[in-house]
């Protein structure tokens, strides 16, 4: 092809084809050809070196924002919780995504929107170099190590519980087993919780470390159901609080740890923790779904069965003469929790969690009036309550929209 063939076809290129052309593609090209793309760049005033320049960041998902390459990459230094992302996207539209993991970083490589694989990275300062290259248009896949296809890894564990995670993801540490864990943004469509993710190679062995973890709470329910028959609440509350960390998804360890807080009279810590159970609960009933059944739990009146989540009874006097009603589709112990909430709250009647969380299973209820109650109480304790503001106002338009 002749200089003068090559310098109209560059014209007739779009500028990232160019910048293309002379960077990621310069082997398959000509000198000739590189050389002309080079030109064709300077020639509307974008050089390749302005044009690399500049890249996109954007941590979790958040708004992009453009950076000279220098201070995108400055954004490794800043303080990530595990599991944050920071996505970097190439003048070319390319995106590396670098995810915090506790021990290492993932790095996901996309091309445009399409998924190319994944690299480990024991450190910051190699994902530091790899990023670098990257951005720079540079070969970085050698120096990223060995390529993973998340398509071909398998699941071991899904949880939108950062705690539980933490707790497997140290245990394969331990025994030196990688994993990939897989957050909602990143995942496929609908998926809403993470999923803890191993090689096909590791799986087995992964099971078999998650099923002695299981094992191992197994033994600490059976510690709390034989410590609640002998009273020894300081030291219940000690098996509640480790076990509130292994398995935070279980309503009913909330719950019994709240109960245990109550007896000990310690008032704030109590209703926290209630606060928490209920929240739980409210969201299995919105998925229309049952709570998972687990070892066991205590409530206020004898211990419930060892599988399944069936919480004591408040043997009350208010409870017993209330009007017999269709079993409500939501879990039992937010009926519970509802009653030692209501009690916390003539202790600490400005506790804004407390009223939030009674607004809340009154709106379960349909109760709108005692809802309507518990907003204008918190917006009288804080008028910039956003929360209470907007679900007041969602509440008086559901009455006006019923009226009409």
């Amino acid at each position: 092809m002749n200089q003068d063939l090559i310098a109209q076809r560059c014209e007739d290129m779009e500028e990232e084809e160019l910048v293309r052309a002379a960077t990621v593609e310069r082997e398959e090209n000509t000198v000739e050809f590189h050389e002309a793309a080079l030109r064709e760049l300077d020639r509307r005033g974008t050089p390749l070196a302005v044009r690399l320049d500049r890249a996109k960041v954007r941590r979790n998902d958040g708004e992009d924002q453009s950076f000279p390459i220098r201070e995108a990459i400055a954004h490794l230094k800043i303080d990530l919780a595990p599991w944050d992302a920071l996505l970097f996207t190439s003048c070319l539209g390319d995106t590396l995504v670098l995810q915090k993991e506790p021990r290492l970083w993932v790095v996901h490589h996309y091309e445009g929107d399409a998924y190319g694989g994944s690299f480990l990275l024991e450190s910051a300062e190699r994902a530091r170099g790899v990023l670098s290259l990257f951005l720079h248009l540079q070969n970085w896949i050698d120096s990223a190590g060995q390529l993973h296809h998340l398509d071909n890894w398998e699941p071991l564990i899904d949880s939108d519980s950062r705690e539980l995670l933490q707790t497997i993801c140290t245990d394969l540490d331990g025994e030196g087993i990688p994993y990939i864990l897989q957050v909602p943004r990143f995942a496929p469509d609908d998926a809403k919780s993470m999923t803890l993710l191993v090689s096909p190679e590791d799986i087995d062995a992964a099971n078999d470390l998650t099923d002695e973890t299981e094992e191992a709470v197994e033994d600490l329910y059976l510690q709390a159901e034989e410590l609640a028959e002998t009273g020894n609440r300081h030291q219940e509350l000690e098996v509640y609080d480790i076990l509130a960390g292994t398995d935070p998804e279980n309503a009913a360890v909330h719950y019994n740890r709240g109960s245990v807080l109550l007896e000990l009279q310690r008032w704030e810590q109590a209703a926290d923790s209630l606060v928490e159970a209920v929240a739980l609960g409210l969201k299995s009933a919105e998925a229309n779904l049952e709570l998972n059944p687990r070892k066991g739990s205590r409530g206020p009146g004898g211990m419930m069965g060892m599988y399944a989540l069936l919480l004591r009874k408040v043997t009350s006097a208010a409870r017993e003469e209330e009007t017999p009603a269709p079993r409500p589709r939501y879990p039992d112990h937010i009926d519970d929790a509802d009653i030692f909430l209501q009690r916390l709250l003539e202790r600490l009647p400005g506790n804004l969690k407390i009223l939030h969380c009674l607004a809340s299973i009154a709106r379960l209820r349909n109760d709108a009036g005692t809802a309507e109650a518990h907003y204008r109480r918190i917006l009288e304790i804080d008028p910039d309550d956003q929360t209470a503001y907007f679900n007041l106002g969602y509440l008086h338009s559901e009455r006006g929209s019923g009226a009409s």
